[in-house]
C-alpha cells in the first residue's frame, strides 16, 4: 500500500479476510501457518505484478495507437500537399492526368 499498489477500501477487505480464513483453514489441517502466509504474499505479488504488467502494456497499446494516427495524418497531409504540386484536387484527377500524358 505505501507503493500505491494496493489501495484500501472494501475490496481490499474483503480479500484480506479471505485470505486468513483460507490460511486459518490451512493451519488446521496441519500445514505451517509461516509457509502459507509466505505463499499468500507470493500469490498477492503475482496478482500485483500482472496487474501492472497489463497496464504497462495498456499504455505501450495507447501510444503505439497515437503514434500510427499521428503518422496517418502526416501521410493524409503530405499526400494533399503532393495533390496540390501537381495541380489536382483528386487521385481520380491526377489518375486522369497521368493517363492523358501516357497517350
Amino acid at each position: 500500500m505505501q507503493r500505491g499498489e494496493v489501495r484500501a477500501g472494501p475490496q481490499l477487505a474483503d480479500f484480506l479476510a479471505h485470505l486468513l480464513h483460507r490460511l486459518r483453514d490451512a493451519h488446521a489441517v496441519g500445514g505451517e501457518v509461516r509457509s502459507w502466509c509466505s505463499w499468500a504474499g507470493w500469490a498477492v505479488q503475482s496478482v500485483l505484478n500482472e496487474r501492472a504488467a497489463h497496464a504497462r502494456e495498456l499504455a505501450a497499446t495507447e501510444r503505439l495507437v497515437e503514434e500510427i494516427e499521428r503518422e496517418r495524418e502526416e501521410a493524409r497531409r503530405g499526400f494533399i500537399e503532393f495533390l496540390k504540386g501537381v495541380g489536382v484536387s483528386s487521385l481520380r484527377e491526377y489518375m486522369c492526368q497521368l493517363a492523358q500524358a501516357t497517350q
